[in-house]
C-alpha cells in the first residue's frame, strides 16, 4: 500500500516542480538599465602633484545598460555606465565611462537584490585608463515576472585619468553614493 502513495506524492512534486520551474527560467537573459543620481562624494583630485578636494554639485547624474545571464538569485554580466561629475569650478567637470563586470544575486522570498561591479573607467577627456569598483541594493517595486522597476542605493570607488591638456591629466579618486531608477526586462 504504501508504493502507490509514494508514486503520487512523487508525481505531483514532479509536476509542481515542472510548472515551477519556468518562473526562475524565464530570466535566463535581461537587459536593463537606469539613471543614476550621484548628489554625494568623498573625494580627492591631483593636478600637477597637488591635492584639493572639489566641491561636488547636486546635479550630478547618468545613465547605464546592462545585460546579464542567469537565474532570479543569481545573475552575472556587463554594465556600461556613464556620469557627468560636476562642480561648483565648472573647469573641473568631466564624464566618466564604466564598462563593468556585474555580478548580481537575489535575497530569497524577498525583491531585494544586491550586486556588485569592477572594471576599467576612462574620462571623454580621454589620458589614461583607471578602475571603478561598486556595491549596491535594488528593491523591485512590481514583483513582475517578465519586467522589474528598480529602486536602488549605491556605492562606488573609482580613480579617474582626465586629461587637462598635452601630455597632462587631472586625477579625480574618491567614494561616491548614488540613488538609481531604472527597469529590467526578461527576453527569455
Amino acid at each position: 500500500m504504501q508504493h502507490p502513495k509514494i508514486a503520487v506524492i512523487a508525481t505531483l512534486t514532479a509536476l509542481a516542480m515542472t510548472f515551477a520551474m519556468p518562473s526562475d527560467a524565464e530570466a535566463f537573459f535581461r537587459v536593463g538599465g537606469d539613471l543614476r543620481w550621484v548628489p554625494v562624494a568623498e573625494e580627492v583630485m591631483s593636478e600637477e602633484g597637488d591635492q584639493f578636494k572639489p566641491h561636488r554639485q547636486m546635479h550630478s547624474f547618468g545613465l547605464s545598460g546592462r545585460a546579464l545571464f542567469g537565474f532570479e538569485y543569481f545573475s552575472v554580466g556587463s554594465r556600461v555606465a556613464l556620469t557627468l561629475h560636476t562642480f561648483s569650478d565648472s573647469d573641473l567637470n568631466f564624464t566618466q565611462i564604466d564598462l563593468n563586470a556585474h555580478l548580481r544575486s537575489a535575497m530569497p522570498f524577498t525583491r531585494v537584490r544586491f550586486f556588485l561591479e569592477a572594471g576599467p573607467s576612462v574620462s571623454l577627456d580621454i589620458s589614461e585608463v583607471g578602475f571603478n569598483a561598486g556595491t549596491g541594493v535594488e528593491v523591485d517595486l512590481l514583483g513582475w515576472p517578465l519586467l522589474d522597476l528598480n529602486l536602488g542605493l549605491g556605492a562606488q570607488y573609482s580613480h579617474v585619468f582626465i586629461g587637462t591638456g598635452p601630455n597632462q591629466s587631472r586625477i579625480n579618486n574618491g567614494l561616491r553614493g548614488m540613488v538609481t531608477v531604472g527597469a529590467d526586462f526578461s527576453l527569455f
